[in-house]
């Protein structure tokens, strides 16, 4: 009984064996143009190897190149593995600047569509080492000579008081709002307090306009609105411009030089957006009065366009790159002008008003007599205000081979009934 019980089980098991031996014979062997089907139902082609010369590509398809490293000679490799001089670096490869993705307020109303048709301007001085006494007096004249612009003035206090303690004025300090002009000059070399900081951004952000020269740029309280500044070589973007290309060339940070300026001399000015309504008329270079050509300014460079450059020659203590001089920076609905040129006396040195500049190395009136920064910063805070340019360019304005002086108040504005806005 019990090999009859072995035998049967034996039996079964060879069976089953069989049975499954079957299946698998009966299962499709896989072949070289197989097919693997996707979750639905679709063929999954499958890749072909990649060779030893094949480009590793992106999402849209284009090569990805390897950047290469930066070498002992500082040559600065942009994205696609290309010098950053011969890059692409203008439009959307450019920053963006943080300060336009936030919600924007309600427009305020604009002064210059009044029956008087000028423009409000507010002056917001104070402070600083650059002889604002007599600078700001010098940027009201020649804003109220071309008939454009009625000026208001406001002195700021310093913000340290006599043992170098924040000063009482300092933290009360608040000036008239800025929403009842169309535009703001800050020439305030001084820290801002907060709360008039902020509303200084939300005025432009609103649609107001700010103009800046010189120094008193880098004082501006949000480094959105101004594009560049004097900053450490290890913050934000340094700017200058391929001058056989005319791209803008962006070094990241801890590349090039750092800010600076070399000897204060006479330079050439030129124009990089000749259909700006700023510059639109302008010669191509003209030459500037002695000035001081700031070099190495460095930011987030967000929505900024470069307007015209000056070689900052090594042989002047320069940086050998064509340094940005005069730029704009779109801010929300507001707009921001800005220029490097406009140096008056830096309090440092000895000066006696009733005798002029002691130190001859020092610039006088020059930058701010020159015709040629005159007319774009009138031309650039119309601009600032209210998108357009209408005011004309003088008949003294400078050459390529000769720069003019001229003291605002005797300008050969030509003036207009109207303007078109």
């Amino acid at each position: 009984m019990r090999k009859l019980l072995l035998t049967v089980l034996v039996c079964a098991c060879m069976a089953v064996f069989s049975g499954c031996q079957t299946v698998q014979d009966k299962a499709p062997v896989s072949s070289g143009n197989t097919e693997t089907m996707g979750n639905d139902g679709r063929p999954l082609a499958e890749p072909e190897p990649m060779k030893a010369n094949d480009e590793t590509r992106g999402n849209s398809g284009r090569s990805l190149a390897q950047p290469k490293p930066v070498d002992a000679g500082y040559e600065i490799m942009g994205d696609n593995g290309a010098p950053m001089e011969d890059a692409e670096l203008m439009g959307s490869n450019a920053p963006v600047m943080g300060g336009n993705k936030k919600p924007l307020p309600k427009h305020m109303a604009k002064r210059a569509d009044s029956d008087t048709g000028k423009i409000a301007v507010l002056i917001l001085t104070g402070a600083g080492g650059h002889a604002w006494e007599e600078a700001v007096p010098t940027l009201q004249a020649i804003l109220q000579q071309t008939g454009r612009f009625e000026v208001d003035r406001i002195d700021g206090p310093e913000r340290s008081g006599n043992a170098g303690e924040i000063s009482p004025e300092w933290l009360k300090w608040q000036p008239p709002p800025f929403s009842d002009y169309d535009v703001v000059i800050s020439h305030y070399e001084e820290q801002w307090p907060d709360a008039v900081a902020e509303s200084l951004v939300e005025f432009v952000r609103a649609g107001g306009g700010i103009v800046s020269i010189h120094q008193q740029i880098s004082a501006v309280p949000n480094r959105d609105l101004i594009g560049i500044a004097w900053a450490e070589s290890s913050t934000g973007y340094k700017l200058h411009v391929n001058d056989d290309t005319g791209e803008v060339v962006y070094l990241p940070p801890h590349h090039g030089p750092g800010p600076g300026h070399g000897r204060q001399h006479e330079f050439l000015v030129k124009t990089r957006q000749p259909d700006h309504p700023v510059m639109k008329g302008l010669p191509k270079e003209w030459l500037h009065g002695k000035d001081e050509l700031y070099h190495g300014f460095r930011g987030p460079a967000g929505n900024l366009t470069v307007l015209a450059t000056a070689f900052s020659d090594t042989a002047q203590w320069g940086t050998g790159f064509h340094e940005p001089v005069v730029w704009t920076v779109d801010f929300g609905e507001g707009r921001a002008f800005l220029t490097v040129l406009g140096h008056r006396f830096w309090s440092g040195y000895e000066y006696d008003p009733s005798h002029g500049i002691i130190d001859p190395g020092e610039n006088g009136t020059d930058a701010l007599y020159c015709v040629g920064f005159q007319t774009i910063f009138a031309r650039g805070t119309e601009w600032a205000a209210t998108g357009k340019v209408t005011i004309p360019i003088p008949k003294e304005f400078p050459t390529e081979a000769k720069t003019s002086l001229v003291e605002p108040g005797k300008m050969s504005w030509e003036r207009k009934n109207s303007y078109d806005r």
